[in-house]
């Protein structure tokens, strides 16, 4: 084989491979996990009781891109868990609604509440802080 064909083929190989190159998304081992919580005050006790928030929604998107989709949504379990299985190395924003009474940016209405994520690892579990939301 002469060297231009050699170097032709060099070339075709390597646009190939980082043609190949996957984005954050599905198709991957890695894991997402949280919870989504409120937070109680007890008159007895004088402290914050933390409690579950059952069956709600929590969405994710692929990427940190401004103004995309939701990519998927799951919903939480008896114990406020929610898991996004099967990703890729990426970044992800992960958000669920809380109400709000009165603030700058909305009057009794509903807000996201936003956590960003990276997965670097192949088989990584990432471990989200808890969701503390607010619901009247």
């Amino acid at each position: 084989m002469s060297n231009p064909l050699k170097i032709i083929l060099l070339i075709s190989s390597i646009l190939l491979l980082n043609a190949c190159q996957k984005e954050a998304g599905e198709g991957g081992n890695a894991t997402i996990t949280g919870k989504v919580i409120t937070k109680v005050f007890n008159l007895e006790t004088f402290q914050f009781d933390t409690i579950p928030i059952v069956d709600r929604r929590v969405y994710i998107i692929y990427g940190l891109e401004e103004n995309r989709g939701i990519d998927q949504d799951t919903r939480t379990s008896f114990d406020g868990s929610f898991q996004f299985d099967y990703l890729r190395k990426g970044d992800y924003r992960i958000f669920t609604y809380t109400d709000c009474i009165v603030s700058d940016t909305c009057l009794l209405g509903s807000v996201p509440q936003i956590k960003e994520t990276t997965i670097n690892d192949t088989n990584e579990e990432v471990i989200l802080d808890d969701f503390v939301i607010t619901d009247l």
